[in-house]
């Protein structure tokens, strides 16, 4: 019995000095070596090692289930901090530094093994290049910062193709480009300051970078202000016979679906221009400020109402300021948008 009691005393002292030694301060209340706690339920917080209050070394963090969640490397004096986080699965899903409590140098996120975001910071603040990444690596945008403000180059890629253009303090400046997913052109364009400023050219899909075939519109803009529309279409049509040709949006009375789906254009003077271009193709370039679908397959122009007629069958007959060889007839929601507009609504 005595030597049970003497063995229990000395474990008793072996625990108490390691407890000790574990948590310990100094006398002037720094923490120093090996640290390690837990809340009230005994589950570990965090284990590391300290020196004169900074920690040294790999530290390790747990939540509350007691699973690991980060690991840090500490350097510098403690002031700087290599750090791994960890999802549920124990998979590595974030990693980057820390200097003196914030971002620093370059932060990686992951899902799984791919890589889906790299950002680089300075003291906080975005600096260098932000990647962002589909969950297959595939790149899908790119932008520069300086100091937390976009400086530099900004490119993305989106399943409608891509866009380009440069940054100076947080202001798009220069030159805009968009392309389709063929890389053909889409659009281009100007900033001044962050502001649209003079041509600014689109182009319907299927074009070619060194082509101006597919152009179909130039809106000129002053310090983002639309000054003027031009529309370009190709014209199949006698006289036209496939050229290319401009028109003026505001003789366009009505768009109407022709046989095959493709766009056939009045004009206030009398003329019926038949398109290359798809009718669903010419309607989503025009302004819906100015333009309301009459019918399935008439796209009708505000501008150029003049009345309704009576309803019969859910349909009407619309009354425009410019004579029309075949009568323009509205649906249901074709006759709720006239009286709207006559109404003044």
């Amino acid at each position: 019995m005595m030597k049970v009691s003497v063995i229990a005393v000395l474990l008793l002292c072996v625990c108490a000095f390691q407890a000790e030694a574990q948590n310990a301060v100094d006398k002037k209340g720094r923490k120093q070596g090996y640290w390690k706690t837990a809340d009230t339920s005994r589950i570990l917080n965090y284990e590391g090692n300290f020196k004169d209050d900074m920690p040294v070394g790999d530290f390790t963090y747990y939540d509350r289930n007691g699973r690991v969640k980060a690991r840090a490397l500490y350097f510098r004096g403690g002031y700087a901090s290599f750090n791994t986080f960890y999802n549920d699965s124990g998979k590595v899903f974030m990693t980057g530094y820390y200097l003196d409590k914030q971002k620093d140098s370059t932060w990686k996120y992951y899902r799984g093994s791919t890589l889906i975001k790299e950002e680089n910071y300075r003291q906080g603040q975005f600096n260098g290049f932000t990647r962002l990444y589909d969950y297959n690596g595939v790149l899908l945008e790119i932008q520069q910062w300086y100091r937390g403000l976009r400086n530099g180059i900004w490119w993305s890629r989106q399943e409608k193709g891509f866009q380009t253009v440069t940054y100076k303090m947080n202001r798009s400046e220069g030159n805009y480009t968009a392309l389709y997913p063929d890389s053909s052109l889409c659009v281009t364009g100007l900033y001044g300051d962050g502001l649209k400023e003079g041509e600014w050219k689109f182009y319907f899909d299927g074009g070619s970078k060194d082509s101006t075939g597919s152009l179909y519109k130039i809106n000129l803009y002053r310090q983002n202000k639309l000054l003027s529309c031009r529309l370009f279409l190709v014209i199949e049509s006698a006289p036209y016979n496939g050229i290319l040709q401009e028109i003026n949006i505001d003789t366009v009375v009505i768009v109407m679906r022709s046989a095959g789906g493709k766009a056939e254009i009045f004009t206030n003077s009398g003329k019926r221009l038949q398109c290359r271009e798809k009718y669903e193709n010419i309607c989503s370039i025009l302004d819906l400020d100015y333009f309301f679908n009459a019918s399935p397959g008439v796209f009708v122009a505000y501008r150029y109402i003049s009345g309704l007629s009576e309803e019969e069958d859910d349909r009407a007959l619309l009354q425009l300021k410019t004579a029309t060889p075949f009568p323009v007839y509205l649906d249901k929601e074709g006759i709720e948008t006239v009286k709207s507009t006559l109404s003044g609504e």
